[in-house]
């Protein structure tokens, strides 16, 4: 039997290793460096545009960060958007050349309690349910009767 995980990880440090051999050969060549990011050309191209669309991913995006010691899960219980994201959020919403969504994996009603009412678009549950600026009815991506009554899934435990 070829396919084996003993295969899989001889092959794949064998591989590292020539990647490591040849870094090693060209010790003299100088690194690639990005070059730095310049802020004005950016800025001016936004001023300039008629129509800007901005998507946002929610968890670990615009939320604080992750204590490096906790859970995900547990995180997911006290994320918290930032005051200061949510004004940013809004300032960018009110524009009308400016389309803002925030997206995520996370249900509905999660999703609602961290934005609140920033005037951005929402796509929840990864974006089988919508919800445009300044409405509170969500749209579901599916033609489907029905298609959003999730009462017969059950929480996941931990």
């Amino acid at each position: 039997m070829s396919h084996t995980a003993q295969n899989w990880a001889e092959s794949f440090l064998n591989r590292l290793e020539e990647a490591h051999c040849k870094i090693d050969a060209q010790e003299n060549t100088a690194p690639i460096v990005p070059r730095k990011f310049k802020l004005e050309p950016v800025m001016e191209a936004w001023k300039q545009s008629r129509q800007r669309l901005l998507m946002i991913g929610l968890v670990g995006t615009i939320t604080s960060p992750k204590p490096p010691k906790m859970s995900f899960q547990q995180f997911l219980k006290f994320a918290k958007v930032p005051l200061t994201i949510k004004k940013s959020l809004k300032t960018l919403a009110a524009d009308p050349n400016t389309t803002v969504v925030v997206v995520t994996s996370r249900r509905r009603e999660y999703t609602e309690k961290l934005i609140g009412d920033t005037g951005a678009w929402v796509c929840a549950e990864n974006g089988f349910f919508s919800r445009k600026t300044g409405s509170d009815q969500w749209t579901c991506a599916s033609s489907r009767q029905g298609a959003d009554d999730l009462s017969w899934m059950t929480e996941t435990g931990e």
